[in-house]
């Protein structure tokens, strides 16, 4: 079982640039969900109120961003957890042996199992984080497990998730009402880091039950 990382108000804060002052402003205004019990957020919480920061800088306040705010943060946690920085030692160790992950969805496993036999660093890396991501959004709901690695907002207004911005410039030509002013693009991936490091530790933890919560360095 994968768990998330709680974050307390000031490391909220720390990790989106929305300060706790803003927090309750935004609170009391609706723009983020009102808490229950320990005032603390979730990673899908915190990396929502990035995004919504990120588009506030852009002039996109946090009134227009809110309805589609909790696919922004799900597409960012997504990126977030196949984030793999500089690591040391064997590769079994990159994020612990491969029995040790909750894995239910086949193509992860054998993505897996393919990448270690090949001892391929990144792939195996990447198959796990994949594991850990289907574990991870197992109880979100279908419209979060389908964003995509990019967010774009179009000049005319117009929004859209998609994942790969080569294809996406293919398919816009000149005098397309969508470029008839300046246009922001969120790539999560790149967000992604920013997200980590200022995560300062993982924000993923392996729990099997009856034993002692181990980290499982998600991402390293």
């Amino acid at each position: 079982m994968i768990e998330l990382r709680a974050f307390t108000p000031s490391e909220a804060a720390r990790i989106s640039g929305v300060n706790v002052a803003l927090q309750r402003d935004w609170r009391r205004r609706g723009y983020l969900p009102k808490l229950e019990g320990p005032s603390e957020f979730d990673a899908f919480e915190v990396a929502s109120m990035l995004c919504m920061e990120l588009l506030t800088q852009r002039g996109i306040g946090p009134a227009v961003s809110k309805p589609f705010a909790g696919l922004l943060g799900a597409a960012l946690v997504k990126s977030a957890v196949r984030v793999r920085t500089e690591h040391a030692g064997p590769l079994k160790a990159i994020a612990g042996p491969i029995d040790r992950l909750a894995v239910t969805d086949p193509d992860a496993l054998v993505l897996i199992q393919e990448s270690a036999a090949a001892d391929n660093a990144y792939w195996t890396w990447y198959g796990r984080a994949l594991a850990v991501e289907t574990e991870i959004f197992a109880s979100r709901d279908d419209a979060e497990r389908k964003v995509q690695r990019m967010f774009c907002w179009w000049a005319d207004g117009t929004t859209e998730f998609i994942d790969s911005l080569i294809f996406l410039l293919e398919s816009v030509e000149t005098g397309d009402r969508r470029l008839s002013g300046p246009v922001i693009m969120l790539d999560f991936d790149a967000i992604a880091v920013l997200f980590v490091d200022r995560c300062k530790g993982p924000f993923a933890t392996y729990r099997e039950s009856g034993e002692r919560a181990e980290c499982a360095e998600v991402p390293q």
